[in-house]
C-alpha cells in the first residue's frame, strides 16, 4: 500500500480518506491500524474530496473511477500527488 510505504519514509502526521462506501471506510482503517500499529496516524474520514485536498502536502489516490475524481486545485501548490488506477475490462 502507497500509504505504508509513504509513511515509512515520511511519517505522516494524519490521513484523510474519501470513500463513498462505509464498510471498505471502516476496512481500510482497521487494515491501516493493524499494520501500522502504534504508529499509525490519525485517519478522518473526509466529507469531499474538496475538503481532503485542503491544504494537503502528499496526496495519494487510489480508484477504479474511469473519469477524473479529484482536482488538485484545493492542494497545496507544492503538493505531491501519486495516482493509482485499477482499471475493469
Amino acid at each position: 500500500m502507497a500509504l505504508i510505504l509513504s509513511h515509512t519514509v515520511r511519517p505522516l502526521r494524519e490521513v484523510r480518506v474519501v470513500n463513498r462506501n462505509d464498510e471498505h471506510y471502516k476496512q481500510l482503517v482497521t487494515s491501516l491500524q493493524a499494520l501500522l500499529g502504534p504508529a499509525c496516524p490519525p485517519i478522518h474520514r473526509a466529507p469531499s474530496a474538496s475538503e481532503a485536498l485542503s491544504g494537503a502536502l502528499l496526496v495519494a489516490c487510489a480508484t477504479t473511477a474511469t473519469a477524473p475524481s479529484l482536482s488538485m486545485e484545493r492542494s497545496d501548490p507544492w503538493s505531491t500527488c501519486q495516482c493509482y488506477w485499477r482499471i475493469h475490462p
